[in-house]
């Protein structure tokens, strides 16, 4: 996960957390463009406490503790948007929570990010 937030909120208490995820066949990268005006950007200079979420097989994910992607890709790649949803998001979330003091933390998805 990667975290942006704007100088103008950095030593702020209470700014609302959001959660971004990319879609299918891509990572977090999906969300920032070359330019301070992509949304992840935005939403941190209106005051969001960004999140940008990275799913497992991504560029980001790639130090399974047993598995290798180019030696055992089988095993490496098996899994499905279940195992998205019940096992890597709620970790995510979890850590979100803490970090933040926050409850609730918004989510917004796109494509498989919102499976």
């Amino acid at each position: 996960m990667f975290r942006i937030r704007s100088l103008k909120t950095l030593g702020t208490v209470g700014s609302q957390p959001i959660l971004l995820m990319h879609g299918f066949t891509s990572s977090s990268d999906t969300w920032i463009k070359d330019s301070d005006e992509c949304f992840p950007f935005r939403l941190a200079n209106e005051g969001f406490d960004v999140w940008l979420g990275n799913n497992r097989g991504n560029k980001y994910s790639r130090r399974h503790t047993t598995l290798k992607p180019s030696t055992d890709p089988e095993k490496y790649f098996h899994y499905s948007f279940v195992e998205l949803a019940r096992f890597d998001l709620p970790p995510m979330i979890e850590l979100m929570r803490m970090v933040t003091g926050f409850q609730k933390v918004g989510y917004m998805g796109h494509s498989q990010g919102n499976t």
